[in-house]
């Protein structure tokens, strides 16, 4: 459960019509909306989960790694 006296970000990105949301304190959890409140509500359902998965889980110390797209594959699709 998330602690009232916490404060949440999320970064917000618009996009024709919706907008996406990533967390600040939680990078993890990534939702899209049509509107602000709407994305709050998405955004809120998921933190339980998203904890209770990190608790299950844990978090590795692992090497990130980026894959690159040739933008000419992207066009084409």
């Amino acid at each position: 459960m998330v602690n009232p006296m916490e404060s949440i970000h999320i970064r917000k990105r618009s996009y024709e019509g919706y907008c996406v949301g990533v967390g600040v304190e939680y990078p993890g959890i990534i939702v899209s909306a049509q509107t602000d409140d709407e994305l709050v509500e998405k955004f809120k359902a998921a933190i339980p989960s998203y904890k209770r998965a990190l608790e299950k889980y844990g978090v590795e110390d692992t090497e990130e790694v980026v894959i690159s797209i040739d933008a000419g594959q992207v066009a084409n699709r």
